[in-house]
């Protein structure tokens, strides 16, 4: 100070060097000095100024702000900084900053105030700018439909979020996987990727999906979008992520992969419906002949020797395969059983004797069997396959090393509790099938597939999945239950429940063979020559007159040669050349009291309604007995007035 105070002149120059407004003034509040700046700032000359109070070089209000900070500093002595907004005597407003300071006399006292004005309006007006944006930034992250927040990557705590993610503003402190995933933890692992690990992997943004968890706990499925942010020294400093619920979408998702199941599921049954169509009439012609040739071997046979319970055990399995075979045809069409009161009981012990047969000998066989476990609404070749796929199921699971397979029958009670599990069922009386095998056991992964269609266990060439499902889809055809227990290792017991009805159960009737014989002759028409050989040696042993043709053609010029010679015609369907239809048109035609009878392994064009209206007496499925053979043709002969031998 002692050059300022030696020279005025360059304490003056050093002032008007410095950028800012500086001003000092006495106690009085009148400006001693100021530098070229302040003179700037106020827009007027030095000489106005000194000497002057702010009341004589600012405008009222300004002066005001002036007196009222000197007047405080003055009593505080000390310093003191303020923002104020000031006017020049133009009227032009700024925003600046006071630094003022009390500056002494020489005995000590106070001697007056000096100051610097800094204009922050520039510095303000960026501020408010930056404040807009920061504003007009906020809404539009309020204005997100989804949850929108950044993440410090350091402690993965959330530093900004909208209302999406927290309404009430609770992320403040916490971390992005307690306010997502309610976990103390970080996700991880290859089906929960963390967005925030893989950026900072990476380096670049990622898009990722996650399940997260509302506030009330429920769960959503959430793309999860993460974008990186860079310091200035292109290090990653914080995650912005936002989250679109696709929970909806999922849902679509899973219902169309759903949906394309069912359809696959539907395009797989229709082949199933065209393949069993196609071997269906083979099929029968094969099972025609075993009927028929056993049938003919047990006429030969004592009932009482081996051999004709043998055969007796052939013709039942042949009688069983016939049924199965028609109700694969019914279930390829998707048609209804017609469900009847049976003792079943009786149905799961003739099942058992078939299925002892194939089961492995390592495999013991226990039956605990109740015959007044009651009566079910059901149909015997259903509950032949239900029987027959479980037992197979669990054989399959000890085949390796043995074991015992348990089969139970009884009749339980279900409640309320007990049904409230099985949507579709009703408490009341049930008879339970319990199937148990010692085997390997099943995971609760399968369990919970076991009863899908083609799904298998088993490997390549073992089965195809369908056997499970075919049961389940019997038993809920019956309003009934079927569960399945299993422990690796354990063995497996599944449990079937039928409703069981009070309705009494036919009693099963034995054939009768009386008036099934006659004498009449008969023109027989198959082109398989196996069949027409063995179908002509059966109704010659039943007393008829028979001349067989293989060939359509060749039969219809037989008749024509002599068409009153036949009492009736028995013609294949199926047949090369000439369809059984068309000959019995042409077999018509000649002669329209004829009675025809038409047989078929499996045909999509004819039925017995069509078959009738084209005057066909009667329409058979093959394969069929020789006694339900006779009794068709005894009916069909009956209706043209022909009486069986023996009768008046």
């Amino acid at each position: 100070m002692t050059c300022c105070e030696n020279d005025p002149h360059f304490c003056q120059t050093l002032l008007d060097a410095i950028p800012s407004p500086i001003f000092y003034k006495d106690v009085h509040g009148r400006y001693l000095g100021c530098n070229r700046a302040f003179a700037e700032f106020l827009d007027l000359p030095r000489e106005r100024i000194i000497g002057r109070t702010a009341r004589e070089v600012a405008p009222p209000k300004t002066a005001t702000v002036y007196q009222a900070s000197d007047r405080d500093l003055l009593k505080k002595n000390g310093s003191l900084a303020y923002e104020s907004r000031v006017a020049d005597l133009a009227g032009n407003e700024h925003h600046v900053l006071f630094n003022k300071a009390t500056f002494p006399a020489a005995d000590g006292t106070i001697a007056g105030i000096v100051g610097i004005v800094t204009d922050i309006s520039e510095q303000k007006r960026t501020e408010e700018f930056l404040a807009g944006q920061t504003s007009f930034l906020r809404t539009i992250v309020e204005s997100l439909p989804y949850p929108f927040y950044v993440i410090d990557v350091r402690d993965y705590s959330i530093v900004m979020a909208n209302s999406c993610l927290s309404p009430d503003d609770s992320w403040q402190g916490r971390t992005c996987y307690q306010l997502t995933h309610h976990s103390e933890t970080p996700c991880g692992g290859a089906e929960h990727v963390c967005p925030l690990q893989e950026v900072l992997r990476t380096r670049k943004p990622v898009t990722t999906e996650h399940i997260h968890y509302t506030h009330q706990g429920e769960m959503r499925y959430m793309e999860v979008s993460g974008y990186p942010v860079f310091d200035k020294q292109g290090e990653i400093v914080q995650l912005i992520e936002y989250a679109k619920d696709i929970t909806e979408l999922k849902k679509a998702e899973q219902e169309r992969i759903a949906l394309e199941e069912r359809l696959r599921q539907a395009n797989k049954m229709e082949a199933i419906g065209t393949l069993a169509g196609g071997i269906a009439h083979d099929f029968n012609n094969i099972l025609t002949a075993i009927l028929g040739y056993a049938d003919m071997v047990r006429e030969t046979l004592t009932p009482d020797s081996q051999a004709g319970q043998d055969i007796e055990q052939v013709l039942r399995a042949g009688r069983r395969a016939r049924d199965l075979v028609r109700h694969i045809l019914q279930f390829s069409r998707q048609s209804e059983r017609d469900h009847g009161p049976l003792q079943v009981h009786l149905f799961v012990k003739e099942a058992l004797k078939l299925m002892r047969a194939v089961i492995p000998a390592n495999i013991e066989i226990r039956q605990d069997i109740d015959p007044k476990c009651g009566t079910v609404l059901s149909d015997p070749t259903e509950i032949h396959q239900i029987v027959m796929n479980l037992c197979t199921n669990a054989a399959h699971a000890m085949e390796q090393h043995g074991g015992i397979l348990e089969v139970g029958l009884s009749r339980v009670t279900l409640s309320a509790a007990d049904t409230a599990r099985h949507p579709g069922t009703e408490p009341g009386h049930y008879v339970l099938l319990r199937v148990a095998d010692t085997g390997t056991g099943m995971d609760a992964e399968i369990i919970k597939r076991i009863f899908d269609p083609y799904f298998t266990t088993k490997k390549k060439g073992e089965g195809t999945g369908m056997g499970l499902s075919v049961v389940h889809g019997i038993v809920k055809n019956h309003g009934g239950i079927v569960t399945a227990q299993s422990t690796p290792g354990q063995g497996s017991v599944f449990q079937v429940y039928f409703p069981r009805v009070e309705i009494p159960a036919p009693a099963v009737q034995p054939q009768e063979d009386a008036n099934v014989a006659g004498d009449e002759t008969i023109l027989l028409v198959d082109d398989e020559k196996v069949l027409a050989e063995m179908e002509q040696r059966i109704l010659e042993r039943l007393g008829y007159h028979v001349e067989s043709r293989v060939s359509s053609i060749e039969a219809l010029q037989a008749f024509r040669a002599n068409p009153m010679k036949f009492d009736l015609v028995i013609t294949d369907q199926a047949m090369p050349n000439m369809t059984g239809v068309e000959l019995a048109r042409e077999l018509l035609a000649i002669r329209p009291d004829l009675p025809i009878i038409l047989c078929t392994g499996f045909s999509k064009q004819i039925n017995e309604a069509n078959a009738r209206s084209l005057g066909i007496r009667a329409f058979i499925m093959k394969p069929l007995l020789k006694s339900e053979i006779a009794k068709v043709i005894r009916q069909v002969l009956g209706e043209n007035g022909v009486l069986p031998p023996g009768t008046a």
